[in-house]
C-alpha cells in the first residue's frame, strides 16, 4: 500500500468530499431555508427526517476546509514570508470573490431581489458582513440584520477563532509531519486490508460521535472537537481511497477519486455560488429542488454548480490576467 501523502491532489480530494458534505448540509439541513413548494421528499422515521440528520453531521465540512487551508499554509510558507506576497494572495482572493459578488448583484437586480443597504454592501464587498450568517457564500443578496455592536463583533471573532483553531491544527500537522509519523506507526502493526476496514470504522464512528455529542467545548464556540476529528477524517478518507485504488482491480475507485479531486479544484466557487438558491425571495430555488428526491437534488446541484464554477473560474482568470499584466 502506498505511503500516506497529503499533497495537492490529496488536498483537492478532501476539498471535493468537503464540498459534497457542504451541499448536503445546506440543501437538506435547514428546512427554514426552503420554500414549501420546493420541499424535498425525505425519508421520515418517527417524525425525524433522515436527510436532515445526516446534513447536520456534514457540518464538519468547514473543519475539513479549515484544516486543509492551514496545512497548505505551512507547505507554501515561502509564499507568505513577504508582506507583498500576502497582499497579492489576498488581492487574488478578493478579485475572485468580487466576480461572484458582481454576478449575484446583477442577478439580484434582474430578478428584483431585495438588495443590501449601502452600509451592508460595503461590508459585504470585503467579506466581513457575510461572516455573521450561516453561510459565507450568500454574499451580496443574503439579508442580515444591521450590526448591533459587540454581539455581532463577538460572533465574527468567534467564527474566525473556531475555524482558525482547526486551521492551526492543520498548520502544526504539516510543520511536524504528523501524518507521516502516524502512518509509519500504524503500518508497523496493521495490514493494509485491516487498516482500510479501520478507516471506514473511524469515519462512521466520528460521524456518529459528531451527531451524538456537542461539537463545541466552550461557551464562545472557539474550541471545537473538529480540531480532533478533521485530521483523523483526512487520514481515513485518503488512506481508504489509496487502498481501493491500489489493492483492488476496481477502476471505479480511481474514477471516484478523480471526480472528488476535480470537484475540490473548483470547491471555493461552488461554495460561493450555491448561495444563489437561498436569496431572500428564493426566486431560483426551484431549479435546485425540482428533482425532489435528496440524492437526485445533490447530484443535480453538484453538476450545475460545478459547471457554473468552471465558467466563473475562466472569467476570474481572465480578469486577474488583465489586472496583473
Amino acid at each position: 500500500m502506498e505511503q500516506f501523502q497529503y499533497g495537492k491532489k490529496e488536498a483537492n480530494f478532501i476539498k471535493g468530499i468537503a464540498i459534497v458534505m457542504m451541499f448536503t448540509h445546506h440543501f437538506f439541513g435547514f428546512l427554514q431555508w426552503i420554500n414549501d413548494a420546493n420541499m424535498y421528499h425525505g425519508i421520515t422515521i418517527n417524525g425525524i427526517i433522515v436527510e436532515q440528520e445526516i446534513a447536520f453531521i456534514c457540518k464538519i465540512c468547514v473543519g475539513l476546509f479549515a484544516f486543509t487551508s492551514g496545512y497548505a499554509m505551512f507547505v507554501n510558507k515561502n509564499r507568505y514570508e513577504k508582506w507583498s506576497s500576502c497582499a497579492q494572495k489576498a488581492f487574488k482572493f478578493l478579485v475572485q470573490y468580487w466576480v461572484v459578488a458582481a454576478a449575484f448583484l446583477v442577478i439580484g437586480i434582474l430578478l428584483k431581489e431585495p438588495l443590501p443597504t449601502f452600509k451592508v454592501f460595503l461590508l459585504q464587498s470585503f467579506g466581513i458582513h457575510t461572516m455573521t450568517g450561516f453561510d459565507w457564500s450568500f454574499l451580496l443578496m443574503r439579508q442580515f440584520d444591521a450590526w448591533g455592536g459587540t454581539d455581532d463583533l463577538l460572533k465574527i471573532v468567534s467564527s474566525f477563532a473556531t475555524w482558525g483553531n482547526v486551521g492551526i491544527v492543520g498548520f502544526l500537522f504539516a510543520k511536524y509531519d504528523m501524518f507521516a509519523k502516524m502512518d509509519n506507526a500504524v503500518r508497523k502493526y496493521i495490514k493494509p486490508s485491516l487498516l482500510a476496514l479501520l478507516d471506514v470504522i473511524m469515519i462512521l464512528a466520528i460521524m456518529a460521535l459528531r451527531y451524538q455529542t456537542d461539537t463545541y467545548l466552550t461557551d464562545t464556540n472557539t474550541i471545537t472537537l473538529d480540531m480532533i476529528w478533521a485530521p483523523i477524517l483526512v487520514y481515513a478518507f485518503i488512506n481508504f481511497m489509496n487502498y481501493i485504488c491500489v489493492y483492488t482491480r476496481m477502476n471505479m475507485g480511481k474514477i471516484i477519486e478523480k471526480g472528488f479531486v476535480i470537484l475540490g479544484k473548483y470547491s471555493m466557487n461552488m461554495w460561493f455560488l450555491h448561495g444563489i438558491f437561498f436569496t431572500p425571495k428564493k426566486t431560483l430555488q426551484w431549479i435546485a429542488y425540482f428533482p425532489k428526491y435528496p440524492i437526485l437534488i445533490l447530484i443535480w446541484t453538484l453538476f450545475l454548480m460545478f459547471w457554473c464554477s468552471v465558467l466563473i473560474a475562466r472569467l476570474q482568470n481572465y480578469i486577474l490576467g488583465r489586472l496583473t499584466r
